[in-house]
């Protein structure tokens, strides 16, 4: 039996999705004393000017994929494999990654207590609780804000969905009180993806162009009258959008320009043509890219689903780790595989694992982190048995990857002082 990878749903579709830009961004030759400092506290190894974000919607399994407890009475019936790190073992039907683990380190103790979907999307989006009132903006708003360049032709933050029904396991990521300007692109017609980029009609650029300018005079004419933020931000998104149609750049996202090995390498799979296209966009300037797979909230038949599931996931995953690595664009792009949560130990009565916060794993790669490094571990019972890691520890330690700047101060629509990044965090030092 298949079972297709859901994908989150986006409401925000359409002519505006193009213009999803950083406007206030900091330039290569401008970082801040708090950057420099950021890039200090790795000894001065701060390399990552990027990040791609694999976000496994529903909560994977930790046990089936870098957790495994094979002979345990949690175990389940699918056997382990070795891999390019001595002594490590993860799930047999992730082979091609199984080759690629050097390139990998696990934290296999985080600890977050939050097990509603809607609640630990938005926590591992944000790395903030859920808080009434305040829309707090997702990481890769926040790090296209903060260094994406200013006037880049793309987006600095994109998120790639293969839609498949529109199944919505929790709240997409959306850029808050930072406003609409650093929202995330989306791209959920992984088979067409250039299909909003060209004019309505095929009309020619002189009559595009006058649209636009007769546009442009009725909105600049109803904002000076209204002073309204909103119009203004909303001019300020169709000139971004336009300038995105126009610009060669928009080429990046055509997957068909990659030669024909390459994109075997990925695989001819909704999820490989996801995974090409982040390393698409991040080697064209692009600063954060989240690639969204759903399907993992396995409440039932369990270990057929995590199978399938694994299956497409580990090709194109490798594929993306060993893509950037001969490319040299591992070491400046940070690489990140989580979802909400994980599963439980316990297998329910529908042959399902439930959700699971006290004892899951997440997986990072290049940009300067220790690769090959195993972090915490969890007992015979699945819970964390040493080095427990939080959501504001695991968002401090991508910060400093970044180079990010958790001191700086952004306010709210109603002028409340936010750090967008949550406070309290402690780095993990053994990845830095």
């Amino acid at each position: 039996m298949q079972y297709p990878i859901d994908a989150y749903s986006f409401t925000r579709r359409g002519f505006l999705q193009l213009a999803m830009s950083s406007a206030a961004a900091v330039s290569a030759g401008s970082l801040s004393p708090a950057l420099l400092r950021a890039a200090e506290a790795t000894g001065g190894k701060r390399k990552a000017r990027a990040c791609i974000l694999l976000f496994m919607g529903g909560g994977a399994s930790q046990l089936e994929t870098f957790d495994p407890k094979p002979g345990t009475k949690i175990g389940g019936d699918q056997n382990t494999i070795p891999t390019t790190v001595p002594g490590l073992e993860i799930n047999e039907h992730l082979p091609c990654l199984a080759r690629q683990m050097h390139r990998l380190s696990v934290v296999r103790s985080m600890n977050t207590g939050e097990g509603n979907h809607a609640r630990a999307v938005y926590y591992l989006h944000t790395g903030y609780r859920v808080q009434g009132g305040i829309q707090h903006p997702a990481l890769g708003s926040v790090a296209g804000e903060q260094l994406g360049p200013a006037d880049f032709a793309l987006p600095h933050y994109a998120a790639i969905a293969q839609r498949v029904g529109h199944h919505l396991q929790g709240p997409f990521p959306t850029a808050g009180y930072l406003g609409p300007s650093h929202a995330p692109f989306v791209v959920d017609e992984i088979d067409n993806p250039l299909e909003n980029l060209a004019t309505y009609g095929g009309i020619e650029r002189a009559r595009f162009d006058a649209r636009a300018a007769l546009r442009q005079a009725i909105d600049s004419d109803f904002d000076s009258r209204s002073g309204s933020r909103v119009g203004l931000e909303n001019r300020e998104l169709y000139r971004r959008a336009i300038r995105m149609m126009q610009s060669p750049l928009a080429g990046a996202f055509d997957i068909e320009k990659e030669p024909p090995a390459v994109r075997d390498l990925y695989g001819d799979t909704p999820s490989g043509k996801c995974f090409l296209l982040a390393r698409r966009l991040v080697e064209s300037g692009v600063t954060f890219v989240e690639v969204l797979l759903n399907g993992w909230d396995t409440h039932g038949d369990h270990f057929n689903k995590s199978k399938y599931l694994n299956g497409c996931l580990d090709r194109p995953f490798a594929a993306l780790l060993q893509d950037l690595a001969q490319r040299g664009l591992l070491d400046e792009t940070l690489v990140v595989w989580m979802g909400e949560f994980g599963r439980t130990p316990e297998v329910n009565k529908q042959a399902g694992r439930d959700h699971w916060t006290r004892g899951w794993s997440v997986a990072l790669a290049g940009g300067g982190l220790a690769a090959g490094s195993i972090i915490g571990s969890t007992d015979d019972q699945g819970r964390v048995k040493d080095r427990p890691v939080a959501v504001e520890d695991l968002y401090a330690t991508l910060g400093v990857a970044l180079g990010l700047d958790r001191e700086r101060t952004y306010y709210t629509q109603r002028e409340r002082p936010m750090k967008a990044l949550p406070p309290g965090g402690k780095p993990i030092d053994e990845l830095l």
